[in-house]
């Protein structure tokens, strides 16, 4: 797993809630803890395919729930 991965995707994220991101865990959930809302997820999944290089389809991403989904996700389709 690169770090550099798992920290650009915490930075995404962090953008995106408005937080800082040493507040951004794994366990973060999306819409509970962060307040992301169906756009500002959009906008992750678009910043993460730019920034990784990998396509992510609408249909995984539903999926998701937290932070650590992302990561696992992406991590395990990022060389």
């Amino acid at each position: 797993m690169s770090m550099e991965t798992v920290e650009r995707i915490r930075a995404i994220v962090a953008e995106q809630s408005g937080r800082p991101p040493g507040e951004i865990e794994p366990h973060s959930r999306l819409n509970e803890d962060l307040g992301l809302d169906s756009l500002q997820i959009v906008e992750v999944i678009v910043r993460i395919e730019d920034g990784c290089r990998v396509k992510i389809p609408e249909q995984d991403a539903a999926g998701w729930r937290t932070v650590g989904d992302i990561v696992g996700y992406v991590v395990a389709r990022v060389p």
